[in-house]
């Protein structure tokens, strides 16, 4: 392939990068501060039981999973800054490492979509197609 014809194909890979990480993570915040308050309640009404105390357990993976959902708009924000103007703004890493946090805290919150999400995004990422247009942009 030449180099022009991958420069055209990669800006529509790194856009839906760039939708999924926009799009879960505004999911992600959502529904893990919904599930941290129902944690926090559920657990304050069932501390006397081993029950309520299981559910504590869940209540930092859950905000931290919001946390991971933050980055993930943050990053998915940037994604379709650059697609929008690649020489204004440069993506200096690729989002490999982010999806791994969203599959290992998606996981530790028991969020499927956060799993489902990070490893369509390592996918996306592995073409080596867009391997290359990362480390073209570090």
């Amino acid at each position: 392939m030449t180099t022009e014809t991958s420069d055209s194909l990669v800006p529509t890979e790194i856009e839906s990068i760039g939708k999924i990480h926009f799009i879960g993570g505004i999911f992600n915040v959502v529904s893990m501060l919904i599930a941290t308050a129902i944690y926090l309640v559920s657990g304050l009404f069932g501390a006397l039981f081993i029950i309520g105390a299981i559910v504590w357990c869940c209540v930092p993976f859950s905000i931290a999973s919001a946390v991971i959902g933050g980055l993930e708009i943050a990053s998915g924000s940037k994604h379709q800054k650059h697609v929008a103007n690649p020489g204004a703004v440069p993506l200096k890493k690729s989002p490999k490492t982010l999806a791994i946090l969203q599959i290992v805290f998606g996981v530790l919150a028991l969020n499927v979509v956060q799993i489902v999400l990070g490893i369509l995004v390592i996918t996306k990422v592995k073409n080596p197609e867009v391997a290359a247009y990362y480390e073209s942009q570090a």
